[in-house]
C-alpha cells in the first residue's frame, strides 16, 4: 500500500509539479514532528492542508486528544488515496482559499490549528499572499499555523518569498525543527499571532 501510494503521488508531482510540490509523500518523522509542535489538546478545532496521500492525517487519527477536524485535498486522486488511507478521516476536494466558507459552514467561527503541507515554495508571490490570507482570516487570534518547507527552499526566490509572506501575515515564525528522515530534508516552521 504504502508503495503503491508513493508511486502514485511522484506520479501526480509529474503532471503537477508545483501544485504537489514534492517527489514523495511525507515521512511518519516529518508527520510526528509536526504534531508535535502543533501541541494539540482536547477541544481544538484544526484543518489539514494539503493531505496528498495521508501521511499526516493518519498522524492526526492517531493523535490521543478529541479534537474536530477535516482535511483539504484538491486533487481527486489523492483525496481518494487519503480516503482509503485513512478512511476514518474527512477529507475534502477543496483549496485552502475555500477556508472561509468551509468553516462556515460547518458553524465555526475559527480554527485553532492549522498543519498544512501546502507546496508555498513552488509557487509565485501573488499565490502565496492569497492563500496565506485566506489562512488568517480563519484562524483564532491564539492559533498556530506548523507547516514545512524543504532545506533547500528558504534559500531559493521562491522560498525566501515564503518566508517573507508567512513574516508578514504572522508575528511569529519560527524555524522550529529540521527533519533529516524526510525525502527531501525538511523545515518545520510555527507560525503564530495572526496579524488580522
Amino acid at each position: 500500500m504504502i508503495d503503491t501510494h508513493a508511486s502514485s503521488f511522484f506520479r501526480t508531482f509529474l503532471r503537477s509539479p508545483t501544485g504537489v510540490g514534492s517527489v514523495a509523500p511525507s515521512s511518519r518523522a516529518l508527520a510526528g514532528a509536526m504534531l508535535d509542535l502543533s501541541e494539540l489538546h482536547d477541544g481544538v478545532r484544526l484543518v489539514e492542508l494539503g493531505a496528498g496521500t495521508g501521511p499526516v492525517t493518519r498522524a492526526l487519527a492517531e493523535a490521543p486528544v478529541r479534537m474536530d477536524w477535516f482535511c483539504l485535498e484538491p486533487n481527486a486522486h489523492l483525496a481518494a488515496l487519503c480516503r482509503m488511507a485513512v478512511p476514518e478521516a474527512e477529507v475534502v476536494e477543496a483549496y485552502a482559499q475555500d477556508l472561509p466558507r468551509l468553516i462556515a459552514e460547518r458553524g465555526w467561527n475559527e480554527v485553532d490549528r492549522l498543519v498544512s503541507s501546502l507546496p508555498f515554495a513552488s509557487w509565485d508571490r501573488p499565490l502565496q499572499e492569497d492563500v496565506v490570507s485566506s489562512l488568517v482570516d480563519v484562524l483564532a487570534p491564539g492559533g498556530r499555523l506548523v507547516t514545512f518547507t524543504y532545506a533547500l527552499s528558504p534559500w531559493l526566490p521562491r522560498g525566501r518569498t515564503a518566508r517573507d509572506v508567512l513574516r508578514e501575515h504572522f508575528t511569529v515564525v519560527e524555524t522550529a525543527h529540521l527533519v533529516l528522515w524526510n525525502l527531501p530534508p525538511a523545515f518545520i516552521y510555527r507560525c503564530e499571532q495572526p496579524r488580522k
